[in-house]
This record gives structure tokens, C-alpha cells and sequence, in this order.
């Protein structure tokens, strides 16, 4: 397994979902008493199939993986990633999450309201089994190869979490915005456009009006795209790994190839 650079462009906010062995639910003790929830919401160095099979990539999440963010996050556990339907907070002490052998396990005293007594008894009647958590990989903590077979694999050993979460279908629902942005997004990536430029292409989006000094500046960034579509074939094996301009079309692929995965409809529990 050749092993590629660290550290690529991210993909935006991402969520994971696992169907869960087991689940403790405890009913309340009194009327207004706290809901009590274990289980887990990720599993440790299971490899997993993301999106897509045409554009995806396996990816494994790594012992540790969550250890700073147990210590320094604010995470909630939310039912159906939805902010409105609070269950639990680490940071009130109602929400408990650890590293166990497994993976990243929920501990949790969900408040007794009427959506958390709802979801006690469909999780305890089995129709509700998979969790999900939402998070962003931190820079330089994710790593890239490629199996002999010529899949990616992407390797998560540090992340940044915002929430666990039971789910009812386990969707991917990443940010309309950024799925739309993708084309515009490795555009400026593939011609360097300063941030100036940036904003002010955002702009140009929303009014549909186009400066005239900036036309050029997106004829040189399209004339940018094509020639890195020209130059990079993915598999040929005479080309530099220490080429510039092959290295900046590898990350421009995967996070093509990233995007196209997480924008499928469905995700594959692990």
C-alpha cells in the first residue's frame, strides 16, 4: 500500500453512521428524570466503503482519534444531527464520551423530554439501532494511500467532533452550499486565486454581474483547470511525485472524488 501526502484540502463537515450491536436505554426513574443512553458512535480501525462505488474511498478511523476532543469540545448529542433536539452536552456533565477498545462510546443522561421518551422506545423496541457523529479531520492528522488495488483509504487519527447523534436514515446530508460550490471551489484552487479574487467571484455569483478586470482572472483560472486535466492521468506511472503541478492535481482528484462520495444519498454502516 503506497502511502500518499498528508494534510489535502478537507471536505467540509462530514458525519459517519454505524448500526449499533448493542444499546443500553434506561427508563426513568421518576416523571422528570433523566433518560439514561449507551452505546457507541464510532468504531476504531474497521475499514469502511464511503460513498459511492465509481467515486469513493475506504477509510479507517484510528485509536486516540477523538482523545483531544473529549478534552477540549463542546459536544452535544443531538437525535438526527437536528440542533433543535438536544439530548445531552458534555460540557453540563449530561453527555460522557471515552475511548474504549471499540471506538468512541456514549454514555448519556438525555433529558426527559417528549422526543428523547420517543426515541427511548424505538431504540428499545430495535426499530431505531445506528448512531452518527459529525465532525472535521484536523490538518496534517489525516493520511492518504492507495491499496494495491488502486483504491484510496483515508485515515483519520485526529478529529475535530461537534456531535453524536442517534439517526433514524443514515443520510448523508453535508451542506447544500458546499456540494454546489465544488466546480467553483477547484476552480480557484487550480489557478492560486488570491482571496481577494475569491470574494469578489462570490460576489459576481450572487449578482450576476462580472467586473470587467475580472474576466481575465477567471479565463486564466478555467485555462488553469484544463491544463491540470490535461496533465494529470490518474495511474500513469511515469509521472513525478515531486511535480507541482502533479501534486496539486492529485489533491484537486481526491477532493473531487471526496465530494462526489459524500454527496451520495445513502451511507454504508459499518
Amino acid at each position: 500500500m503506497a502511502t500518499k501526502n498528508k494534510g489535502l484540502p478537507m471536505l467540509g463537515v462530514e458525519r459517519r453512521f454505524i448500526s449499533l450491536a448493542s444499546i443500553e436505554v434506561r427508563a426513568a426513574t421518576e416523571e422528570n428524570a433523566s433518560i439514561g443512553f449507551k452505546g457507541h458512535a464510532a468504531m476504531f480501525n474497521k475499514r469502511t466503503w464511503i460513498g459511492p462505488k465509481k467515486f469513493g474511498f475506504y477509510e479507517e478511523v484510528r485509536e486516540g482519534a477523538f482523545t483531544k476532543a473529549i478534552k477540549d469540545s463542546d459536544v452535544r448529542m443531538l437525535l438526527n444531527h437536528d440542533p433543535n433536539l438536544l439530548l445531552a452536552r458534555n460540557t453540563s456533565g449530561t453527555l460522557r464520551l471515552t475511548e474504549d477498545e471499540t471506538g468512541l462510546r456514549v454514555d448519556a443522561d438525555m433529558a426527559p423530554t417528549s422526543y428523547a421518551k420517543d426515541l427511548a422506545i424505538v431504540m428499545d423496541r430495535g426499530d431505531l439501532n445506528q448512531m452518527s457523529f459529525s465532525f472535521l479531520p484536523v490538518e496534517k492528522k489525516e493520511e492518504w494511500s492507495v491499496t494495491d488495488a488502486g483504491d484510496d483509504v483515508r485515515t483519520l487519527s485526529e478529529v475535530i467532533l461537534f456531535d453524536v447523534s442517534p439517526v433514524t436514515f443514515p443520510a448523508y446530508t453535508e451542506t447544500d452550499a458546499a456540494l454546489r460550490a465544488v466546480g467553483m471551489e477547484l476552480l480557484m484552487e487550480a489557478a492560486d486565486m488570491s482571496d481577494e479574487h475569491r470574494v469578489r467571484l462570490a460576489s459576481v455569483i450572487k449578482s450576476g454581474v462580472m467586473p470587467p478586470d475580472l474576466a481575465p482572472v477567471i479565463r486564466a483560472a478555467a485555462q488553469a483547470l484544463v491544463e491540470l486535466a490535461q496533465k494529470y492521468e490518474p495511474g500513469t506511472p511515469t509521472r513525478s511525485q515531486d511535480d507541482p503541478l502533479a501534486i496539486k492535481s492529485e489533491a484537486i482528484r481526491r477532493r473531487m472524488r471526496g465530494y462526489a462520495a459524500l454527496s451520495s444519498e445513502w451511507a454504508k454502516g459499518t
